[in-house]
């Protein structure tokens, strides 16, 4: 009987963990390619909302809380915001940035502004992207395994790289380990 109700116990968490993610709108992309881990993505232009963030992945320095109170309403049209999928964490050169994807009825009907100086409105750039998945939790150290994983692939299919890499989380931070989607992906020349 216990191990009847471990299991039960164990299917429902699984279960609830994968459909946090289910309620969320996700970016559209179309993949164009697979090699295991390796995908090549076609994605189209999306809207963000973005804010600094400290340097390391890790340590988000409340550039994640900033992003959220701008979908809760704090914006220039008090308009609450949907979450979406992922959560972009992208590092070029010295500056770093968290960033949300705004859901398209959003986009389309207009996107207000944010309050704080620190809140903008950007884009990522339409095109091909080389993507690659970690496995497990992210962390800065698995970040950096898998930009090196994703170099030596590129290298490998004769494929160059035209901008920083991008961190994309796909899970809130309660998710297990086993079961979060995170990837590490570069927009391809």
């Amino acid at each position: 009987m216990i191990l009847i109700t471990t299991g039960i116990v164990v299917a429902l968490v699984i279960c609830s963990c994968r459909l946090t993610r289910v309620g969320y709108e996700t970016a559209d992309y179309l993949v164009t390619g697979k090699d295991s881990r390796f995908e090549i993505r076609e994605y189209p232009a999306l809207d963000l909302v973005s804010t600094p963030m400290a340097k390391s992945p890790d340590s988000e320095g409340g550039s994640f809380m900033r992003l959220f109170s701008y979908i809760s309403g704090d914006n220039e049209s008090a308009q609450k915001i949907p979450m979406t999928t992922p959560v972009f964490m992208e590092e070029s050169g010295v500056n770093t940035q968290m960033s949300f994807v705004i859901p398209q009825d959003v986009a389309k009907k207009g996107i207000p502004d944010g309050l704080k100086p620190s809140i903008k409105i950007t884009k990522l750039i339409k095109g091909r992207y080389a993507v690659y998945r970690i496995k497990g939790r992210r962390s800065a150290m698995k970040g950096e395994e898998a930009k090196l994983a994703l170099r030596e692939w590129l290298r490998s299919q004769n494929l160059d790289s035209a901008g920083p890499f991008i961190v994309a989380s796909y899970d809130p931070p309660f998710t297990p380990s086993m079961l979060q989607r995170n990837e590490v992906m570069v927009r391809l020349k």
